[in-house]
């Protein structure tokens, strides 16, 4: 394979400078503007907003900074606001909470220890004093941490009917009990040019149970707010949280009638007080036994005001039940009936992604701020064209969002910058033909069909192809892909610490195949492969097909 050259962001910024030179340099989004001049104003933006400095340090500093500022804000102790329409409404909001861990037939809790055994799992990642990323390694074949030996008590007592007892039987006879720990360990990943995000890594039993909790509040947000984490089929229609926050985002965007919200640091200022207030007295003694007290960082053991942080497996379900609570509590103090209907529903909520009327905005945003939360203004829109959710920035229903490079350090990054960039160009009509012909001389020209993975070579139509290949047999085209070699381990009987039991339980659990089991890789690795299709020109972003991109490669 061709070495990549070096790459400089510079030039690249200035030739996106030179093939947008026709529209407005001005730094700000304003109503007047056309949606050619915002999708440029919003590419130039965002394309290195995220990029990642050769010296990260400066930035995770900035982000340990934050971290510990929103840790000190977090009260261990809630106290009710003055007024009487602030207080009105949290009143409201423990209701509506109190009612969804509450069964809806019998009323008592569902939140327990031994629903979140039931419902438990692990996370992708590594967790404290357990380096293994996989499923079989991390509960079966290696050791266990835990904050407290109440947790792993009512592990066993969870499995001790089902073979996962026998598989624990085997995994503690080679690494013994858990590893008890104080609580988890802070870090810090890229998030963009300005600061990192900061994440904690929890005990891999203390994991465990919280997404099991964290499935938990999943079920009751969907019985009680309609809102689902995961993509669902309603009358022949596929649906997911996102795409109804799009859908309502890009309709505020073009009427008005939907305002959108933004969080600072919205996790990290989840306070201690204000979940105490909120949740039933057994729902909160459950999550505050599955949570970390501490975390540590650089030697330093910090006491956690805030409930549940990034890296907490209940903390996305969490804020998201606390803040649909809080704008239904806001549409009943204001005479607004909620509706929760999936195609015709007035509020969304996503993690910390807020979508209410506008008459409600001024409201919530109030209520946000007696609640401990701080609503970052500047990516909060309730006048104007623009109004940005989940992935989207919506611009009189046009969605103009730019693209976001965070490095070009191979061959992948060059072809996934070049086919999102094509993308961008034939969307907007506005061709970037010497931005992309400076990275398509980058790496080597590797021609793919477009429903291939964006980081496994060029995109583009047959039409432009000089030299097609096809199966004598099939007539598929054949091409070559870039793609990312897989990290596996395989599982064997002759392993000192094979354990069967929890094999088995993999194999259940759909995790293994094979005998091998998926490792997750921080920095990967490439190979070319041979491949064929038979649909090179079918284009899976919706609305475009392989004309579109014609003229562009004619260009090049």
């Amino acid at each position: 394979m061709k070495k990549l050259m070096e790459f400089s962001p510079e030039l690249l910024q200035n030739l996106l400078s030179l093939d947008s030179s026709t529209y407005t340099q001005s730094s700000t989004l304003t109503d007047e503007m056309s949606v050619s001049a915002a999708r440029v104003w919003s590419l130039r933006r965002s394309l290195f907003k995220k990029w990642v400095p050769s010296d990260p340090s400066k930035l995770e500093d900035v982000a340990i900074a934050k971290f510990l500022t929103c840790n000190s804000a977090c009260q261990r102790s809630f106290t009710l606001p003055d007024d009487d329409l602030h207080r009105s409404i949290l009143l409201r909001m423990r209701r509506i909470i109190g009612d969804c861990f509450s069964h809806h037939l019998y009323g008592h809790n569902i939140l327990t220890h031994a629903q979140c055994v039931e419902r438990g799992r692990c996370g992708p990642g590594a967790s404290r004093k357990t380096p293994h990323t996989s499923y079989y390694k991390k509960m079966f074949a290696g050791p266990m941490s835990s904050t407290s030996s109440t947790l792993y008590k009512f592990y066993t007592k969870g499995i001790e009917m089902s073979p996962w007892f026998s598989a624990e039987a085997i995994r503690s006879l080679h690494y013994g009990l858990p590893i008890y720990l104080e609580g988890s360990s802070l870090s810090t990943v890229p998030k963009n040019s300005e600061t990192n995000r900061t994440i904690c890594t929890e005990p891999s039993l203390n994991m465990f149970f919280q997404l099991g909790a964290g499935a938990i509040i999943e079920d009751q947000l969907l019985r009680h707010f309609n809102i689902c984490f995961k993509t669902r089929i309603v009358n022949g229609v596929t649906y997911d949280q996102p795409s109804i926050n799009r859908r309502m985002a890009r309709q505020g965007s073009i009427d008005g009638s939907f305002a959108t919200i933004d969080l600072s640091s919205a996790s990290d200022t989840i306070s201690y007080g204000l979940v105490e207030f909120l949740l039933p007295k057994l729902a909160f003694s459950c999550l505050d036994s599955l949570r970390s007290r501490r975390t540590s960082y650089g030697g330093i053991d910090y006491e956690l005001n805030m409930f549940s942080s990034m890296g907490n497996g209940f903390t996305f379900p969490l804020q998201t039940m606390i803040f649909s609570a809080l704008v239904v509590a806001v549409y009943e103090e204001l005479g607004i009936a909620p509706n929760k209907s999936i195609r015709n529903r007035n509020y969304s909520v996503f993690g910390d992604d807020i979508i209410c009327v506008r008459n409600a905005y001024d409201v919530v945003c109030s209520t946000l701020a007696a609640c401990g939360f701080t609503v970052n203004y500047e990516k909060s829109f309730n006048s104007g064209p623009f109004r940005e959710s989940c992935g989207c920035d919506y611009f009189k229903g046009h969605d103009i969002r730019g693209v976001y490079l965070k490095g070009i350090d191979n061959a992948a990054d060059v072809y996934s910058a070049f086919n999102r960039l094509s993308r961008w160009s034939v969307i907007s009509g506005i061709y970037l033909v010497n931005v992309l012909l400076y990275l398509k001389g980058l790496v080597d020209f590797r021609p793919i069909p477009f429903d291939e993975d964006d980081a496994a070579g060029f995109k583009m139509p047959t039409d432009q192809l000089t030299s097609p290949k096809r199966d004598p047999y099939t007539g598929a085209l054949i091409y070559r892909a870039l793609v990312q070699r897989d990290r596996q381990h395989k599982v064997s009987e002759a392993d000192i610490d094979y354990n069967s039991f929890g094999h088995l339980a993999c194999a259940i659990g759909g995790y293994v195949r094979n005998d091998k089991y998926g490792v997750r890789v921080l920095k990967p690795t490439y190979k070319v492969v041979k491949r064929m299709t038979p649909c090179w020109d079918h284009v899976t972003h919706a609305g475009l097909t392989s004309r579109d991109f014609y003229y562009l490669w004619s260009l090049l």
